[in-house]
């Protein structure tokens, strides 16, 4: 099985269900990542995967049985037959995703459609994206957020790694990316508001927060600018991929569309 990622935040989304499989000696897996904004070294290597991790390039040819990725966009596209099957990375229906027609023929080429939410498949089915009828989509929730409820994670001890005051509520300010998100426009202000309140205050940026590319983050350096902000407000900012751990210990969440 091959595993296409598009960013960090993919990884961390594919990540459960590959926990899960992987413990299945039938299954062997290997990696790749098509996005200029990464290289596979920080998907992969820093989340702990080393092993068959290859560059679209060399892996072109290779034979797989079946291939899954999180993205319609910056995927590899194989030329010997594999299954395709599409993991949605979110629920927002930011660029029409909540029924994608314009992109209908990339849609059909996935065997599989796992589905986070029952609106979102009817959405596709009324669309005329996919078949009411056909086994092409499928309902399984949204794996990455299983740990909320699943009694995996520990908040004591996620708070205790933050630095948090377990004593104080916590806010997660977590907007999404874009020039045109809360983040470039009020972002500095939110983050100070809320650090004079009584409260431990997490800020989360979405992965494509530090691409370079100014659709993306207006060419600014995210991480560079909020490490001195949060630092100088005492504020814990949070780089490690995966939410989950933060929404956690959160008590609140200030957010905007698709973050």
């Amino acid at each position: 099985m091959l595993f296409e990622a598009a960013s960090p935040m993919s990884l961390a989304v594919f990540r459960p269900v590959y926990e899960h499989l992987r413990r299945d000696p039938r299954i062997e897996f290997w990696f790749t990542t098509s996005d200029d904004s990464w290289h596979a070294d920080h998907i992969f290597g820093a989340a702990g995967i080393t092993d068959h991790v290859m560059t679209p390039d060399a892996l072109r040819w290779r034979r797989f049985d079946a291939y899954i990725n999180t993205d319609f966009w910056n995927m590899t596209w194989l030329p010997r037959s594999a299954r395709r099957i599409h993991l949605f990375h979110g629920v927002a229906g930011k660029y029409g995703l909540d029924a994608p027609v314009r992109i209908a023929p990339v849609v059909a080429t996935f065997d599989r459609l796992l589905f986070p939410n029952r609106d979102r498949l009817v959405r596709y089915i009324e669309a005329g994206l996919i078949d009411v009828d056909s086994a092409q989509g499928a309902l399984v929730g949204y794996p990455k957020v299983d740990c909320l409820v699943d009694g995996s994670l520990d908040r004591r001890a996620i708070q205790t790694s933050l630095g948090l005051d377990p004593s104080a509520p916590t806010v997660l300010y977590a907007p999404t990316w874009s020039p045109y998100s809360s983040l470039s426009s009020m972002g500095d202000d939110i983050i100070r508001a809320l650090a004079r309140m009584d409260v431990n205050v997490i800020v989360k940026l979405h992965d494509r927060s530090y691409d370079a590319a100014a659709r993306a983050s207006g060419g600014i350096d995210w991480r560079a600018h909020l490490g001195q902000l949060c630092h100088d407000y005492r504020v814990h900012f949070a780089e490690d991929p995966d939410a989950s751990p933060y929404l956690f210990v959160a008590d609140a969440i200030v957010t905007d569309h698709s973050s």
